[in-house]
């Protein structure tokens, strides 16, 4: 059973239910916008719950991710083979490109669904079980009523369930309560504005507290209740030339400290360098790869990778915050970039497309269906960096998103 004990004179308690549209982005949760998550509820600002059937069925997404993560690694180490094998044929040195051992692990679904709730709950997050109200009659006579979140198909069990872990964190809410559930099914949740849908406000119209939905993480944190504390978060560049100087004392005291400047921009060029190469994923559903779904890329491109990119230096800009692991900073960074991309599209699709697009022909008859082309756009590239302390130089830094040079920037 869910319960929380009010804090005397408080404005009201927040809290947060994650449905799987919010989980299945990032099993992994290790985004900018879960740590800050995780780190006002682990500062006891807001509670967090995780219904215990979004926690599974993440743990099944996660699983079929890696399977597909290791099938991908292998085809990859097998395509390294046969490359070298092709330029030993043509008399070409291909030493240089060096074999590896097949990924033959099999992914834990039982372990990694154990790890996360470990980590979750040690981090103040409530796990919660299916309420004890809720049997089986009664999602059964929902079903046959088809009341939301159920559809007229009969499909929407598990979205029974998070509604009712929902409908009891309401119920057991005191005046002034906000509750925020975070989902991006607006077709079975909401009505076509995209707020709850009003036979499920009926289910709660007597709750003491407030609810409302947000669509994901984002809306979420720039919510007038929620940006204030994420802004709490913040440090400044001097909180993090004082973290990055710990390091240089330990080392070596003659030593000049990295600037906080030094430390970000030598971290961000070298992952957008890494970028090279990378596939991405576009509106075109058959892509995969980096999520560059919000540029506007043309469908009609297909395999699309990076074959170049060119970050503006003067544009990068940084915010650093504390987390919930006192020796770890987070920095999110963002940068704009020139990106040309390589892909395919299939001739007919041509005669759509011209160089306004971006799009232009490397190779007319790449097959007899196919055109080998290139294509041009401009990003802002967001990325995380984290930051432990007592080490001067940046271990992770990790591409978050591709937006359009229209986006907000960080700070002014």
């Amino acid at each position: 059973m869910i319960s929380f004990e009010p804090g005397s004179g408080r404005r009201g308690l927040i809290t947060v239910i994650v449905d799987t549209t919010a989980t299945f982005a990032d099993v992994m949760m290790k985004s900018t916008a879960w740590i800050q998550l995780l780190t006002l509820c682990h500062d006891s600002k807001i509670q967090v719950v995780l219904p215990d059937v979004v926690l599974r069925e993440t743990a099944r997404h996660w699983e079929t991710e890696a399977r597909r993560a290791i099938e991908t690694a292998n085809g990859k180490i097998a395509g390294i083979k046969k490359s070298r094998e092709k330029l030993t044929e043509m008399g070409i040195d291909g030493s240089s490109l060096v074999d590896s051992t097949r990924v033959t692990a099999t992914p834990d679904k039982s372990a990694f669904e154990e790890e996360t709730r470990e980590k979750l709950v040690s981090l103040g997050v409530q796990v919660a079980p299916v309420p004890d109200h809720v049997d089986i009659e009664t999602v059964l006579q929902r079903d046959l009523a088809r009341l939301k979140p159920f559809t007229d198909s009969g499909k929407g069990f598990r979205d029974v369930l998070v509604w009712e872990t929902t409908k009891q964190v309401a119920m057991e809410s005191k005046a002034g309560d906000e509750i925020f559930l975070v989902t991006n099914n607006s077709t079975d949740y909401c009505d076509e504005t995209g707020a709850l849908a009003p036979e499920l406000c009926t289910e709660i119209e007597n709750i003491a507290g407030q609810v409302a939905r947000v669509a994901d993480f984002e809306q979420l944190l720039k919510h007038a209740r929620l940006a204030p504390m994420v802004a709490g978060l913040a440090k400044t560049p001097e909180q993090l030339a004082t973290f990055l100087a710990l390091a240089t004392r330990v080392r070596d005291a003659e030593t000049r400290p990295p600037t906080a400047d030094e430390v970000v921009k030598d971290a961000v060029i070298q992952a957008v360098e890494q970028l090279a190469g990378e596939d991405v994923q576009t509106v075109n559903a058959a892509t995969s790869g980096l999520d560059f779904t919000e540029l506007g890329i043309p469908s009609e491109l297909e395999g699309l990778s990076i074959g170049a990119i060119d970050a503006d230096e003067s544009t990068l800009i940084w915010q650093t915050y504390e987390t919930y692991q006192d020796t770890t900073f987070l920095i999110q960074a963002q940068i704009d970039a020139e990106i040309t991309l390589d892909g395919f599209a299939y001739k007919s699709d041509l005669g759509l497309l011209d160089e306004k697009e971006g799009v232009h022909v490397l190779e007319w008859d790449w097959n007899s269906h196919m055109a080998y082309v290139g294509a041009t756009t401009s990003a802002r590239l967001s990325f995380q960096i984290r930051l432990e302390q007592g080490m001067d130089f940046v271990e992770e830094c990790e591409f978050e998103g591709a937006h359009t040079l229209f986006d907000e920037h960080l700070h002014s």
